[in-house]
């Protein structure tokens, strides 16, 4: 593989961080629209949102095939061959909103970590 599993912690982190921005600002039991908006813009120009933006876009474009790749085999959560891994990896097209996607999976950093665990990457 040519993602490392460092640079997927950091990934992890940025994503949380960005998430972040929106759970503590905007709380769906007691806030209402204009509170909602007003945390959507601050989490779509968080510098922390932008930052990870960044390098998803300046990655390889076989380590963001890897990226989602290992995405949907932690989303699967069955153990899977690195044969396997290999041609999930090729039916990924690279693209501009590659970040964006990774951002709007609610779980993403649970998927990474079990796609990890279960191609036993270290």
């Amino acid at each position: 593989m040519k993602v490392h599993r460092a640079t997927i912690e950091v990934l992890i982190d940025l994503y949380t961080q960005c998430h972040n921005v929106f759970d503590e600002e905007f709380h769906v039991e007691t806030d209402d629209m204009d509170a909602m908006e007003a945390a959507a813009i601050d989490y779509m120009t968080s510098p922390v949102r932008a930052r990870f933006c960044s390098l998803i876009k300046n990655l390889d474009d076989e380590v963001c095939q890897e990226l989602i790749a290992l995405m949907w085999i932690g989303r699967d959560g069955e153990s899977h061959s690195f044969t396997e891994f290999e041609a999930l990896k090729e039916r990924v097209v690279p693209n501009q909103e590659i970040a964006n996607e990774l951002l709007a999976e609610l779980r993403l950093p649970e998927q990474w970590r079990k796609g990890m665990q279960l191609l036993n990457i270290e």
